[in-house]
Formats: C-alpha cells, structure tokens, sequence
C-alpha cells in the first residue's frame, strides 16, 4: 500500500507485464504525474490508486481492469477525459470525485456494465445516471428518457449547469447536487424517493 505516495517529482510510470495488483493508494499524491503505463496483467485500480495525482491530464483504463476502487481519481484535477474499456464491470464510490476538469466519461460499447451518452456515465441499462463530468460547459442538461434513478454524487460539483430537467426520474441519490453553484432551476417530479 502506498508504494509511492506523496512523491511529488514522479512524472512517468511504467509499470511491467506479469504485475497483477497495486496496492491501495499506490500513486497517492503524485502531484506531477502526467503518464502512466499499466500492464495488461491488472484487473483491478485499487482504492485511492491515483488520489490527488493533480497533474495527470488523460487516462485511458486498461482492457484489462474490471474494477475501479473507491476514490480512485479523486481529486486529479487536471483529469479531462477517461476511457473505461469493456471490461470494466464496478466503479467505487467517489472514483471521479473532484475532478474539475473531467468534460467526459467515455465507454466501450461492448461494456455491458456502463455506457456513456454524450460523456455522461450511465448503467448499461441507462436507468441511472452514475456520473456527469464536472466539467461539461452545458448550462442546461436533460436527463435522457428512461433514466429513472440519480445515483449518490452524480452531478456534485457541476458548477456550470444551471438547470437540470429531471422527467421521469423516480430517486435522487444522496448529495445529489451537492456544489452545483451555478444551479437555478430544477423541478423535482411527483413521486420522487
């Protein structure tokens, strides 16, 4: 755990074949890491993998990795696009928390865990809106038909949107809109849990 936590002058990884874990935390503040290299022998990003990496700009999940950790990204600042390949079947809590510059969630279509419509992270079945990335530059945002359920967290800290249209939507998720500063208008359906 925490192999290389709090090295602020790493700035390149790679990482060699035949590794098949990480420990939690393993790059945890590595505030200059910009490029990293995995192995196609990991299958799981393991909790706080890349917690407060501020620098890392793009990641692109390995074809490898099935499940992403709790509060893997979080706070990788400067992170403006993922792309979670097919095989990605679990994301944790928190794993795209407080990344300001995220304008998009992408996915493989042959995932059968998660899509992404426009950038937006959704379950394969598109009943629930897991993510939307904070930093879109919508002002305005429907949620797509369908979509009965907003998950904990998924648009907190969207700071441009202003409204949110919200038909058919039957749950909000706990701190749902939590520091979406800019938000003016949203109508909560009947019925609503």
């Amino acid at each position: 755990e925490s192999a290389f936590s709090s090295c602020p002058m790493l700035c390149q990884v790679s990482l060699p074949e035949g590794l098949t874990e990480l420990g939690k935390g393993v790059f945890e503040s590595c505030t200059m890491l910009s490029q990293v290299t995995l192995p196609s022998t990991l299958t799981e990003l393991p909790e706080a993998a890349f917690y407060n990496c501020s620098y890392l700009p793009s990641f692109s999940v390995p074809a490898t990795i099935k499940v992403i950790g709790n509060e893997a990204f979080y706070s990788c600042t400067a992170l403006k696009e993922v792309t979670l390949p097919e095989g990605v079947a679990s994301i944790g809590d928190y794993a795209f928390q407080n990344c300001q510059a995220l304008t998009a969630l992408d996915v493989a279509e042959g995932n059968t865990a998660y899509l992404s419509q426009d950038g937006v992270l959704f379950t394969k079945d598109g009943e629930t809106l897991v993510r939307y990335p904070q930093a879109k530059a919508e002002t305005a945002y429907t949620v797509p038909e369908g979509c009965r359920t907003l998950a904990d967290w998924s648009f907190i800290g969207s700071t441009t949107l202003e409204q949110i249209s919200i038909d058919g939507v039957t749950s909000i998720g706990e701190d749902c809109f939590y520091y979406c500063t800019s938000l003016k208008s949203i109508v909560i359906p009947d019925g609503v849990a």
